[in-house]
């Protein structure tokens, strides 16, 4: 399987920083946080039936994919292999693994 990921969230944490985005240190908490509030605006998105276009869930999605990958890039994740490595432990795994009965 080939992947771009390491070369795209690359390329996303250098416009992140061309911003002003790393002038000061972030750390891991913070990244996550701001993750995690991307999703709240695509569940926002979502409740108000706002499915593409501006502000809208797949533009929310789009974002939280943008932050994730630029704190991938800026702890140098090797996202290329890490992905590779857990989609081949996923096709591993019985049908619906871990389901709480």
């Amino acid at each position: 399987m080939s992947c771009y990921i390491n070369d795209l969230a690359a390329e996303v944490h250098t416009i992140a920083r061309s911003k002003g985005f790393w002038d000061e240190a972030r750390n891991m908490g913070e990244m996550i946080a701001l993750m995690h509030s991307e999703l709240s605006e695509a569940l926002e998105a979502h409740r108000d039936d706002n499915i593409t276009g501006p502000h809208s869930v797949s533009e929310e999605f789009a974002d939280v994919i943008i932050r994730v990958l630029d704190t991938c890039a800026a702890y140098e994740f090797d996202m290329d292999w890490i992905i590779a490595r857990k989609m081949e432990i996923n096709r591993q795994r019985p049908q619906l693994h871990g389901r709480k009965r």
